[in-house]
């Protein structure tokens, strides 16, 4: 993060940000895994599945390096651009490079999509209109939780 100008403040948010310290992005991603660990335990556990959290969190853990990944391909090819307006204003070689950048970033997006989805499967052993509903609601779950906690504790230590 601190590196590369990302935070991920929230469960599956990624944002561009070089003003940022190793706590705050330390912070971030500590509370993103555990908030996606915890929500999908408590889906699988709602849903009646034998699921054991120290896997759920150790599969969740491993699905985000994909989106942690991402930050690479987002810092590359980020054009000197800080405003909607110069982004829109963009020509030539810089807009080719936003195209093709987006584009990756989003492959790294929804890898990260297929292991989570792949992590929560094997791991809370749901199948159907359960596991569809348990990974949706553990996703959404984990973001607002995420969000809210980020802001609290940031907000409190910053």
């Amino acid at each position: 993060g601190i590196l590369f100008g990302a935070r991920f403040d929230g469960a599956i948010d990624m944002h561009i940000s070089f003003d940022v310290s190793l706590l705050q992005v330390t912070t971030d991603v500590i509370i993103a895994w555990l908030s996606m660990a915890v929500s999908f335990y408590a889906v699988a556990k709602l849903f009646k599945a034998p699921a054991r959290f120290i896997d759920i969190a150790g599969a969740t853990a491993l699905a985000r390096l994909p989106l942690l990944l991402s930050v690479i391909p987002g810092y590359l090819f980020v054009p000197d651009a800080a405003t909607v307006e110069e982004i829109l204003a963009l020509e030539g070689i810089d807009f080719y490079l936003l195209i093709a950048g987006s584009v990756i970033i989003m492959a790294f997006v929804i890898w990260f999509f297929i292991v989570l989805f792949n992590a929560f499967k094997i791991n809370s052993n749901l199948k159907g209109r359960k596991l569809a509903t348990g990974f949706i609601l553990g996703v959404l779950v984990a973001e607002i939780v995420s969000l809210l906690l980020i802001r609290e504790v940031l907000s409190g230590i910053v």
